[in-house]
Parts: structure tokens; sequence; C-alpha cells
């Protein structure tokens, strides 16, 4: 019964009721039913983040991963996850979770048997009978995220409350389909795994090239300098900028690329100026101009499927902060030196201003440059020239100064074949997941064996490809 006691035409739209009626003419059971209901934590702990310990996930570690192990959450002790107070909120393998506060609706599938927990931002779901791949992916489908949206609440922090779960209806397929949508979630996240460890594979190429795989930096934090040899030199007065650790990577680059004969460059020789992105005001539409954001930057790449776009007129005005296929953007701010080469179908994207834009020259290959920056030789620089500042942050001149070992261009080609490789098994992994979704679909829409009929196809074609 629905208690809500809402009078919004909003909320009885006729696809709204055409979808109620749908579902309630299958076998189903509400959230509440297939699941035990909870949430994340809902104490203070912020004095406990840290760099490394217990993965504790936000809303918006998981606003466009189906995957949790894909976000990047912050960290708490050990200490701090084994209090009372935070027992409840203790994630297991094969949670379902679901974001309820702020962009209400996403979800992700918490497939790891690791220690782990989440903010009270996010509905932990926990499946009784049913499969948790399916259950994930019936709440991503069309007819999970309709019933969800319908529930949302408020105007300006919107929010889902769990005890609107009992409203929220899964239909419930035969094992058989259950299992079926199962060996395609799995698919997917194998083929993610996959594209992880061809990525990897590139970058520790790249690292045994300049000798950096096994590099053990020191741990010593302090060095002594003149004023010449420090501030008349780079400007910097800041203790932490001139760690040992940063001559002795200076000093492995400088004599590997000496060795492998590749030259050395600066980050500013190697492209036009670098620019900042757009930090103006303006209004997210359904489609237009794609507006590129940090959120929706995963595994290396912009996720098409959550982008923001904006009007073609405020693009114009906006161009200085537009890319070309072969930039390549550096985020700024927040996770700071995170590279992404632009492909073709972002040409004409506007950047926002937690962005720097590289536009490389002949010398280098953006997909190249991305991996060196994302690469751990790239991202203890990027450490080294944000060091010093209590709100981290990334400026033009000092990205401008960052050093590139560079190998000819066919060398570089080696790198990017692996890139690519890596890429091209993340799509992969995105039409497992998308085909799972659709035949959840087609199986509400149709029936089952249509649904499975079109999920043998799509596996056939997906065969014939190669």
């Amino acid at each position: 019964m629905e208690r809500t006691k809402r009078v919004d035409a909003e909320f009885y739209q006729k696809e709204n009721l055409t979808i109620d009626g749908l579902l309630r003419g299958l076998r189903h059971e509400s959230i509440a039913n297939v699941a035990y209901v909870s949430d994340g934590n809902h104490f203070a702990i912020s004095d406990s983040f840290q760099d490394d310990g217990v993965p504790y996930y936000r809303g918006q570690d998981i606003t466009n991963q189906f995957f949790v192990e894909q976000s990047t959450p912050i960290f708490i002790d050990e200490q701090t996850f084994n209090e009372n107070h935070m027992i409840r909120s203790h994630l297991k393998k094969n949670d379902v979770l679901l974001s309820i506060v702020g962009t209400v609706g996403s979800v992700a599938l918490f497939s790891q048997e690791i220690n782990a927990t989440c903010s009270c931002k996010i509905a932990i779901l926990r499946p009784k009978q049913i499969v948790p791949e399916y259950f994930a992916t019936f709440l991503s489908s069309k007819f999970g995220q309709n019933q969800i949206k319908k529930f949302v609440r408020g105007a300006v922090q919107t929010g889902f409350l769990l005890e609107d779960t009992d409203q929220i209806n899964v239909v419930l397929f035969s094992s058989y389909f259950q299992r079926e949508i199962e060996n395609s979630v799995k698919q997917a996240h194998a083929k993610l795994e996959e594209s992880k460890a061809l990525y990897a594979e590139a970058e520790n190429l790249l690292l045994n090239e300049l000798g950096l795989r096994s590099f053990a930096p020191s741990t010593e934090n302090t060095v002594v300098k003149s004023f010449r040899e420090s501030f008349l030199q780079t400007g910097r007065l800041d203790a932490e900028y001139y760690q040992p650790k940063y001559d002795e990577l200076s000093k492995l680059i400088i004599e590997a690329t000496q060795r492998k004969g590749w030259t050395l460059e600066t980050l500013g020789n190697l492209s036009e100026p670098l620019r900042y992105g757009s930090s103006a005001k303006l209004e997210y539409l359904a489609e237009g101009v794609p507006f590129l954001r940090i959120a929706d930057v995963g595994n290396y790449r912009f996720d098409r499927e959550t982008l923001k776009y904006i009007s073609a007129a405020d693009a114009e005005v906006e161009k200085h902060a537009s890319v070309k296929k072969g930039d390549v953007i550096i985020s700024r701010s927040g996770t700071l030196g995170l590279s992404v080469a632009i492909p073709s179908e972002l040409e004409g994207a506007i950047f926002g201003s937690y962005f720097i834009r590289i536009r490389p020259n002949e010398k280098v290959d953006p997909d190249f440059l991305a991996l060196y920056m994302n690469a751990r030789v790239g991202q203890m620089q990027v450490e080294q020239l944000n060091t010093g500042g209590i709100q981290t942050n990334l400026t033009v001149p000092a990205m401008e100064s960052l050093k590139i070992s560079l190998p000819p261009k066919d060398i570089q080609g080696k790198f990017v074949a692996k890139v690519k490789g890596s890429f091209a098994t993340q799509d992969q992994s995105k039409i497992f997941l998308k085909t799972a979704k659709r035949a959840v679909e087609i199986a509400i829409e149709e029936d089952e064996r249509a649904a499975l009929e079109w999920m043998k196809q799509v596996e056939i074609g997906l065969i014939e490809a190669g």
C-alpha cells in the first residue's frame, strides 16, 4: 500500500502508473522482503580519515560505478572500523549499495571479501534468497530507477528514505534467468579486472624502462639546501618540496633518459600553452555540448553515460575551455594528477576549472603522455609540485616544469598499444553490463525467453567481433 500521501502530479505521471501496473502483474516482492535493509555510519569520524586502511565509501563513490571497487574511497583505521557504533555499517560480500542522498539511485555491487564500510548516504541492501547480481541489475534498470526516483523527497537536498524500500517492487524471475544475469555480470567484472591488469602492465613496462619499478624512495624528511639552491631556483620555501625522495626521483629520471637515449623534456615544451578550464556557473541540460567533470572519470576515461551537458550558446562563450581530440586534461584538485586523453567523440567538449588542458605537439602521443602522468613517475612529481598548501591544487606554471622522459614515437606506440587494449577490454565489460540490464528490461516487457534469446544474440556478436 502506498502510504506517502503524495498529491504531487509528478508522483502519478502516466509512466509511473504504467510501470507500477506492469510490475504488479508479474511475480514480485518489495526490496524490504528480498533484502535486509540498513544504511551506513551516522557518526562524525572525519578525524579518522587517512591515506590507507579500511575503505570508507561515500555517496559520490558509487555514482557511476557498478562495481564498487572501481571507486576511489577514503580510508579509516582499523580501530575506528571495529568500534561498536560502526558494526552495523560493516559491508559484506554481495551487499548491494544504493545512494540515497543527493544523487539518488546509483547502484553498486560490493563483490570483495575485505573489511569496508560506508556513510549514511548509502543504503546497504543485503540479499536474502535473490541472486545479488540480478538484484543490483534490476535496481539499475529503468524499472528499478523509475521506482526509486518516484520516492525521492526534498527540494534542495533530495533523499530516499529507507522506510520506502517496502514500496519498491523487485520482479522475481526464475532462478535460471537470475543465474544468466549473474553470469553476464561476472563476465563484466572479469573483463574489468583484465582491463586493469593491461593498464598496470603498461605502467609497469614504463617504470621498468625508467628503472623505477622497484624504486624505494628515501623516508628522510630533511635536507640541507642553500637559498641559491632552493628558492632562487624554484620559488618554493616550503620544506616538504625539498624532501630527498624527490631529488632521488629526478636523478633516476635523468639517468634513465641518458641510458636509453631518450630525450628529457618539460611538459611545457611538449605542449601549446597550458590552460585552465571554465569556472562559469553553467546550467546542465539533458543534451547539448558535453561538460567534463572529475566525477565522470573512471579507469582513466570519461563515462559517457554520466556526462552532463550545456547549451551550444554557453559552450560558445566558454570555447577557451574546449578540448580537441588528442588533448590531455589533468585534474588539479581533489584527485590530483589524474590524466585523460581526449577521444574523437568528445571533440568540442568544455572542461571545468578543476582540470588543466595540455595540447601536445607532434613529439608525444597523447595516450603515452596520459600514461606517463598516471604512472608513479608522474604522480610523484605531481605530489611534489602540490606540496606546501592547505588546499590541494596544481598551477599551470608548476605543471609546465614537470619532467618527461620521452622515447621515440615508435617506442611510445608499444606502451599505447597496451593502453588501447585496456580500453577495448573495458568496453567489453560495459557491453556485458548493458546486456544484463537490457535483458532484465526485455524479460519484464516481454518474457524470459525473449530476454535469453536476445542475450544469446549479443554473445554471438561479441564472439564474432573477436
